[in-house]
């Protein structure tokens, strides 16, 4: 009796550990929406950990996207957030909040009724909107009495677009007192009201006026409430430490909004994963952060995300490493909204209203040219496509702009639609634009399995054609230039200080095959690459297994049995066996039917379709 007893009790305790565990972690989410202001609050927890990056997105009953942000979580894990609707639009919205992980994913739901909105324009004309359905052609009828109690207006119409209706009514006497407008559709729950209060201010000045609601409508009002000044994307790589919200001051003169670590601040980013938010600021056209220059200069692995509503940027506490910057003891990095004015004219027309930030780093007032290979920094950009974009959102790009003008494409640079944020890493600082390129070559259409891959790579800058309208898909590709396209596809970089014998510093392949020469490939005994030399398959595959798993991309470690399948298993070199055999092994290759043909030369159709696979895994 006596041991079942201990062994009840043991259970309880462990049962008992448990349940506040699970409890901490469930995510919760709650969305409530104002019929009177058309405002939108999204509040919950994500977990119970502060500094979690939070994503919220709102879909409307048309599949539209109409609301999307991100912020970290304040303490317990709670986030909140809110917005005014861009359109009444009546049907159910969507809302998905999701955190870092597949578990911190929860979605909830609120409707919006049919809706009336008035306004006086000024002189007499009473101007009468809202939706009614999500579709053209549903029939209304508009009835407006007047203070008297007499019906002055009675008009039937048909909805516009996406159910969007208007109409104005030229108002006869302007009686002071309640306008009663009311909007029926067909069915009997298909109705909304407002009212219009005429005061002897709007008749004598003919000024416009304000709406209420009643019942279960809305309608719009003269001091519609300001909107909540929300965070901005944040992309740290790690969970944060240290979450630090410093106080932003604002210099209108400059547009400026600038903030500090304090000293105790910095005691404890130091070392340490840290997230500075700065608080959004009305007007501001950069945002600056002063921090003392020993937190860049360590050589610790942590980072630190400043959190802006422009874009936030994570840097690696070495990015100032190698820098001599005596005798500043302070810099400051800042992320800013470009002069789209001053680029030239050919990039204002491709760039458009798409978001162009301009990133700068400086000590003791100086501005560092700052290019460190081995310190990247990732860079975050909320963007929400066009309704064309979103068709082919792989084409979604980022551009570097330089002080001359000229546009390079940064590879690394992607839009993840699940959390709205264009996401790019680079190693210097300067001027970067989201853009939309559709690229394309004019011999693709032998090449059908491979001519997606290949445009979306072209867009992208890691791959490029022969000329300008020719890829030459079914040409052999060389080792040098495979390398080029590795590197770009991982995003490696790396300063290069030695190479192969037969690489000069010349050649343009230089810098790629010196960063492959690190950590992928030893070459030739003899201490040479042969860069001008076709490619084999399995020479290709050996190299994507190491830079997969050098990037943490796979995990799997396969051996020859996984090459049983295959026919000509035996054609594998004993060097290549368990680089080929990995990548079967993790379903990145599979073969042509029960063959690998390790021997073969690898075609610039062939290398795009691979990297692009893994680009995108």
């Amino acid at each position: 009796m006596r041991r079942w007893a201990v062994l009840l009790l043991s259970f309880l305790m462990c049962f008992g550990m448990m349940i506040p565990s699970a409890l901490a972690s469930a995510p919760t989410i709650s969305a409530l929406y104002d019929e009177n202001t058309g405002r939108v609050m999204i509040t919950g927890t994500l977990g119970s950990a502060q500094g979690t990056i939070v994503t919220v997105q709102v879909i409307d009953p048309l599949n539209q996207l109409d609301y999307i942000k991100q912020a970290v979580t304040g303490a317990n894990g709670t986030y909140q957030f809110s917005y005014k609707l861009k359109q009444r639009i009546n049907g159910t919205f969507t809302v998905t909040v999701s955190g870092q992980s597949e578990e911190q994913v929860n979605v909830t739901t609120f409707e919006v009724k049919m809706s009336v909105s008035v306004a006086l324009d000024g002189v007499r004309n009473l101007i009468v909107s809202g939706y009614l359905g999500v579709s053209e052609g549903n029939k209304y009828t508009v009835r407006i009495v007047n203070p008297m109690g007499n019906e002055e207006y009675r008009q039937d119409g048909v909805t516009g677009a996406n159910g969007a209706y208007s109409i104005n009514y030229s108002i006869q006497n302007r009686i002071i007192g309640n306008y009663m407008i009311t909007v029926n559709g067909q069915r009997p729950d298909a109705v909304a009201s407002a009212s219009y209060y005429m005061s002897e201010t709007d008749r004598k000045k003919h000024n416009g006026g304000g709406g209420s609601s009643s019942n279960s409508t809305s309608s719009t009002t003269n001091n519609p409430t300001p909107e909540t000044p929300s965070l901005p994307p944040v992309q740290p790589l790690e969970k944060p430490d240290v979450k630090i919200s410093p106080e932003v001051k604002m210099d209108k003169a400059s547009g400026t909004a600038s903030a500090s670590l304090s000293s105790e601040d910095a005691i404890n980013a130091a070392g340490a994963n840290v997230v500075v938010e700065m608080k959004e600021t009305v007007g501001a056209n950069k945002y600056q952060l002063y921090l003392p220059a020993s937190l860049l200069m360590s050589s610790s692995d942590k980072k630190i995300t400043v959190v802006t509503e422009l874009g936030s940027v994570t840097v690696p506490q070495n990015m100032l490493e190698n820098e001599s910057l005596e005798p500043a003891t302070e810099v400051s990095l800042a992320v800013g909204r470009a002069d789209k004015a001053a680029l030239p004219a050919e990039v204002q027309e491709k760039v458009g209203n798409k978001p162009v930030i301009e990133l700068t780093i400086t000590a003791g007032g100086k501005r560092i040219t700052y290019n460190n290979p081995d310190a990247p920094v990732t860079v975050s950009v909320l963007y929400q496509p066009t309704a064309e974009e979103l068709k082919d959102p792989e084409h979604i790009v980022v551009w570097f702009i330089s002080n001359s003008g000229n546009v390079q494409p940064v590879p690394s640079g992607k839009y993840d639609s699940a959390t709205g944020t264009v996401t790019f890493t680079t190693t210097h600082f300067t001027t970067y634009a989201v853009a939309f390129v559709m690229k394309t070559f004019a011999d693709l259409d032998s090449v059908g399995w491979a001519k997606k891959q290949i445009e979306v790579m072209a867009a992208k800058g890691i791959i490029s054609g022969t000329t300008e309208t020719a890829f030459n898909p079914g040409a052999n590709i060389t080792r040098a230039d495979f390398m080029i396209l590795l590197t770009k596809t991982f995003g490696f970089t790396a300063a290069v200080r030695s190479n192969f014998n037969d690489v000069l510093p010349t050649d343009y392949y230089y810098e790629a095959v010196g960063i492959a020469k690190l950590d992928l490939t030893n070459g030739q005994e003899d201490g040479t690459f042969n860069p001008d030399e076709p490619i084999s398959r399995q020479d290709m595959m050996v190299l994507l297994s190491r830079a997969m798993k050098l990037a943490g991309k796979l995990d799997t470690q396969g051996s020859e049995n996984d090459l049983a399948a295959f026919d000509d298993k035996a054609n594998v070199a004993d060097y290549a066996v368990q680089g080929v055999a990995s990548l079967i092994k993790g379903g990145v290759v599979e073969g042509s039917g029960n063959m690998l043909n390790p021997m073969g030369n690898s075609t610039r159709a062939e290398a795009a379709v691979m990297l692009y696979r893994i680009y995108n895994k």
